[in-house]
């Protein structure tokens, strides 16, 4: 398993197929894109603990810490698995992530596209 930027690859236990995921979505199950099979994405949900020597306010002290994190933009205490923050509504993915994850969506729409339009064509040409 490797870890990317906030995404862990994987390989499929049933098929092999390489998977690629959002760090947030470990231990939930998932489907495989290529077998169809319903696979847990595999690591930790727990954080590393504080290497800081210095004692924490009560601010920074958070029920259930080791699963929390704090907002990068109003620096509230979230999840970490949480996509987005529940107080200001950002996303907890930095933009350069955002970026091309909407590139991919698009790319992947297009193809989509293609697909339905190459399809219709058969059709039209077999009735």
């Amino acid at each position: 398993m490797k870890t990317l930027s906030k995404k862990i690859q994987f390989q499929c236990p049933d098929c092999r197929a390489s998977l690629q995921v959002r760090a947030y979505t470990v231990g939930r199950r998932i489907q495989c894109h290529t077998c169809r099979a319903v696979v847990r994405v595999p690591g930790s949900r727990v954080r590393a603990p504080s290497t800081s020597s210095t004692p924490r306010t009560s601010e920074e002290r958070v029920k259930g810490d080791a699963h929390r994190t704090p907002c990068l933009k109003c620096g509230k205490s979230i999840l970490l698995t949480a996509p987005r923050c529940k107080h200001c509504m950002s996303w907890v993915e930095s933009e350069e992530e955002s970026k091309e994850e909407r590139q991919l969506l698009v790319r992947n729409i297009a193809a989509i596209l293609t697909l339905v339009v190459v399809c219709i064509r058969v059709a039209v040409v077999l009735a």
